[in-house]
């Protein structure tokens, strides 16, 4: 090859390197950057896409779920005793006739409403007796079958010599009820 031919190859190389060169850097890398970017996207959508669709073929055992959790809380709510005292007095009426225990008074505590929610309330009810202690106990017992929405929220027995086996009791209890404002 003569002179000139080789110059005139290697000037026609450098420009088609430099023509590469201006087209990688101004052409193919920006549009590199958005292909790996799409694709970073791309991957993220699907695992999100996944996710979504897992949710969504759960949601009908979800359903049946809180419908079985629906009925359950309306059944336990048909257990809830209504503000009444009258209610309240029957209940301890009842477990006071299957224990055989004498009771002294029944009195509502006019100062406690306790709010243990927007929907429920806590009343108390005080109660004195004498008994003796396997009386009482049964009788709490029987209180207990009957609600398990009682609770005791104080209990005192006093024991005096002249009174052998038989005690001065006095108990509050709080029975959890529906409020007013539902």
């Amino acid at each position: 090859m003569k002179k000139e031919q080789i110059e005139y190859t290697v000037l026609i190389s450098i420009a088609c390197i430099v023509v590469l060169y201006v087209c990688f850097i101004f052409l193919l890398k920006p549009q590199w950057g958005k292909f790996k970017k799409n694709t970073k996207l791309q991957s993220e959508l699907t695992v999100k896409l996944e996710n979504a669709q897992r949710k969504i073929r759960r949601l009908p055992a979800l359903k049946k779920n809180v419908e079985k959790l629906q009925a359950e809380l309306l059944t336990e709510e048909k257990k809830l005793l209504e503000n009444e005292f009258g209610k309240f007095v029957k209940m301890i009426k009842n477990a006071t006739e299957k224990s055989g225990l004498k009771l002294n008074k029944i009195s509502p505590d006019m100062n406690v409403a306790i709010p243990r929610s927007e929907f429920y309330t806590e009343k108390w009810v005080v109660i004195e007796s004498k008994a003796p202690y396997h009386v009482f106990g049964e009788w709490l017992y029987e209180l207990e079958k009957q609600s398990s929405y009682a609770r005791i929220v104080s209990l005192s027995v006093k024991s005096q010599k002249k009174n052998m086996g038989i005690h001065d009791t006095k108990v509050t209890i709080g029975f959890l009820t529906k409020s007013d404002t539902k």
